[in-house]
C-alpha cells in the first residue's frame, strides 16, 4: 500500500489536491479500501468528496484507490515474471510486462471503479453523472448495471 505521504505528493502533482479525511475514508482499519469493492460504500463514499471536495476531491479519491491497486498489481506481475526468469521459463521482456499491469489496471476484477471505464479520464465524469441531482434516473441505470455486474 502506498504510504499517505506519498499519496498526498503524487495527488497534488496529479490532481492539484490531496485530504486526508479521503485518505482516511478509504483507508479506515474497520472498511479499508471498502469502496473499492462495494457498488453501495463507493455511491457513498462519491457523494461525501464530491459534496466537500468537489472534481479535485473525487480526482484524488480515484487516484487513491488506482495508487494502491497498481501497488498490488506491479508486485504480483513482476514476481510471477521474475519466478519465471529465475527457473529459466522465460526471459524478461519489459514491453510485456509493462502491457500486462496495464490491462490488469484497467481491467480490475478487484476494482469496482475498472467496472466503469476503459480510460481512466471517464472515471471523473461517470462519478459526476452518479452524483448530479439531475440525473437520478442516469444513477439508477448505472447503480442497476454496476449492481448486476459486481453479483449484487
Amino acid at each position: 500500500m502506498v504510504s499517505w505521504w506519498l499519496h498526498s505528493r503524487l495527488g497534488d502533482a496529479i490532481c492539484s489536491f490531496h485530504s486526508r479525511e479521503i485518505d482516511a475514508l478509504i483507508d479506515s482499519v474497520r472498511n479499508h479500501d471498502i469502496s473499492r469493492y462495494d457498488v453501495k460504500e463507493l455511491l457513498n463514499t462519491v457523494r461525501i468528496v464530491k459534496a466537500r471536495y468537489g472534481d479535485r476531491g473525487l480526482c484524488y479519491f480515484v487516484f487513491h484507490h488506482y495508487s494502491d491497486r497498481l501497488v498490488d498489481i506491479l508486485v504480483s506481475v513482476l514476481s510471477n515474471h521474475y519466478e519465471r526468469y529465475a527457473l529459466g521459463h522465460e526471459a524478461l521482456n519489459y514491453d510485456t510486462i509493462r502491457k500486462e499491469i496495464a490491462a490488469r489496471l484497467y481491467n480490475d476484477p478487484k476494482n469496482v471503479l475498472s467496472l466503469l471505464v476503459s480510460n481512466l479520464n471517464n472515471v471523473r465524469v461517470v462519478l459526476y453523472l452518479m452524483n448530479d441531482r439531475e440525473s437520478e434516473k442516469v444513477r439508477r441505470s448505472i447503480g442497476k448495471s454496476l449492481s448486476r455486474a459486481s453479483g449484487g
